[in-house]
């Protein structure tokens, strides 16, 4: 900025300093012994600069301008009395799980009780429990000796007192693990194997602990390698976007390995999951109002996530 011909430069924080140099005189100006403008002259030009520049400047915070030599230069300066209030931080843009990645309210476990000694053929337990028991300890006794797949046997399922809730009857043609529906939302199949009159297996059902992911099983696990996301959101094999960068997923990947995957990929975004909210949060390893990007999925990641559909935090930029 010139003013009457002076070259002022400002640093907008509290202390900057201006600097104020007077110009070379025009041609024809007399001129002094020594080639330099009068004191006078001088004198003059500084106070019409300096009622100017205290006008001009005193948004900034240069409210009060001291005018004097710092230097055989001569060189003038002006200093702020106060800050202006400029943020100089910046913030980085994040895009959070819209809930917990596995949302169910009600629980069980294990996904594949331990069954036998005789017992060959291995259930499997999943669904959602729908609370009908409570919380309780059920158990499963098994009915006949069969071969699975190659004759008809009954399953009675008892609560915690020993009574029987509720009975399965697995058919001469059933396909060795196909999951079948109880009364209490779960569902129970076997694989092939035998299976003996009188043996049981366990499972642990609540209506009051919700559901919990294990964010380092893979994701195509079953039984006890099962990562248990929510129930019908399941991430499969294949490719999904980030920022217009390709991450791809295979069936040996875990939660853990993916998100890893994320962050060390070019899409410019650090990828993590919190424990305690049972949550993914992406944050732009930039900062200021960079957006986050979600492309297509081709492996249900941003559902099973809970990411499809999340608004952003756009990051601040610097003042």
């Amino acid at each position: 900025m010139q003013i009457q011909g002076f070259g002022l430069s400002s640093l907008l924080q509290q202390g900057a300093r201006v600097n104020l140099r007077p110009p070379a005189p025009p041609q024809g100006t007399a001129r002094s012994r020594g080639g330099a403008t009068s004191f006078g002259e001088l004198v003059l030009q500084l106070d019409r600069l300096a009622i100017q520049a205290r006008t001009l400047l005193r948004t900034t915070g240069l409210q009060a301008i001291t005018v004097g030599r710092r230097a055989a230069g001569q060189e003038l300066g002006a200093v702020s009395t106060a800050p202006i209030g400029l943020d100089p931080s910046a913030t980085s843009t994040t895009l959070g799980s819209t809930e917990e990645v596995n949302a169910t309210p009600t629980s069980f476990s294990p996904f594949a009780p331990a069954v036998g000694p005789q017992t060959t053929a291995q259930p499997l337990v999943d669904g959602v429990y729908n609370g009908i028991y409570g919380d309780d300890t059920l158990t499963f006794k098994i009915k006949k000796d069969k071969i699975v797949g190659s004759g008809g046997f009954r399953v009675e399922i008892l609560d915690g007192l020993g009574t029987q809730v509720d009975e399965i009857k697995f058919k001469e043609d059933y396909v060795p693990g196909t999951p079948l529906t109880l009364a209490s939302g779960l569902t129970l199949s076997f694989s092939a194997g035998f299976v003996k009159k009188n043996e049981t297996f366990t499972v642990d059902v609540s209506q009051t602990v919700g559901s919990a992911v294990d964010p380092d099983k893979p994701i195509t696990g079953s039984g006890a390698s099962d990562p248990n996301l929510q129930y019908g959101l399941d991430i499969a094999p294949g490719t999904f976007y980030v920022n217009g960068v390709p991450i791809d997923v295979v069936g040996t990947d875990t939660l853990t390995t993916i998100l890893g995957r994320i962050t060390a990929s070019s899409a410019g975004v650090t990828a993590t999951f919190d424990a305690a909210s049972e949550s993914v949060l992406f944050e732009r390893q930039d900062s200021g109002s960079l957006d986050i990007t979600l492309g297509s999925d081709g492996t249900g990641f941003f559902a099973a996530t809970k990411l499809s559909g999340a608004t952003q935090v756009l990051g601040e930029d610097p003042d």
